[in-house]
Parts: structure tokens; sequence; C-alpha cells
């Protein structure tokens, strides 16, 4: 066992601080990301009572705006800059984000879920996140 530690440290030491402040940050965000799922099918569902097919078809609509956001994302961000676009898909995140709590129809939930992903500022960061060094 003592020999495992030595060798997990010998490999944490051979990357810098910030690093692995960017790896437990990342895996801190897909794992909520992850988790958002389960949790949005039990809040769609029951607040606005649709079955689980209507779900699955907003969840399809998500991840496929979310390749779209993404391809736009990078292209705004290679033409704006890093630092304003991350800061600029954390706000825009933020706000869908709460309106989408907001919302009592579920035509209306999926219009800022369109923008949350469509748009995916958000998902701006996550092609440049080796870059965040620099920051």
């Amino acid at each position: 066992m003592e020999k495992q530690f030595k060798r997990w440290r010998a490999i944490y030491n051979e990357y810098p601080r910030q690093f692995w402040i960017l790896v437990l940050g990342t895996f801190i965000d897909r794992l909520g990301g992850a988790l958002m799922f389960p949790f949005f099918t039990l809040y769609i569902t029951r607040k606005f009572g649709v079955g689980m097919t209507e779900v699955g078809v907003i969840f399809g609509l998500f991840s496929i705006s979310s390749i779209l956001g993404s391809v736009i994302g990078g292209a705004l961000t290679d033409r704006f800059g890093r630092k304003g676009m991350v800061i600029f898909g954390l706000l825009v995140s933020a706000f869908t984000s709460l309106m989408m709590g907001l919302v009592n129809a579920i035509s209306l939930f999926c219009e800022p879920l369109r923008h949350y992903r469509a748009n995916d500022w958000r998902a701006v960061d996550y092609p440049i996140l080796p870059a965040a060094f620099y920051l």
C-alpha cells in the first residue's frame, strides 16, 4: 500500500498545482452535468405532467443543440477571445437556469433549455479548458 501511495505522490508531483485544480473542477462540473438528467426527468414529469417519451425527446433535442452550440461557441471564442466568452457563457447559463425554474408550461420550459444548450455558451469552456491556465 505504501508503494502505491508513493507512486500516486510521484504522479501528483509531476504536474503543476493549477493542473490538478483544473482536473478537480472539470470532474465536479462533469459529475454535476451527469447528475442533472435524472433530476430533470423527475422535475419535468412531475411539474408538467408529461410522459417519459416527451422527456426523452426533450433530452434528445438538448443533446443535439449542445453539439451545435459547441461549434458556434468555439467559433465565437476564436473571434472574441476565451475569457470574455467564458464569462458571457456563465452569465447566460445562470440566467437560463433561473428561467427554467420560474416557468409553468412545458413549452416555456423548453425555450430557456434550448438557449441553455443551443447557444451553449457554457459549452464554450469545454474546448478551451486546457487554455484556462493562461487566463
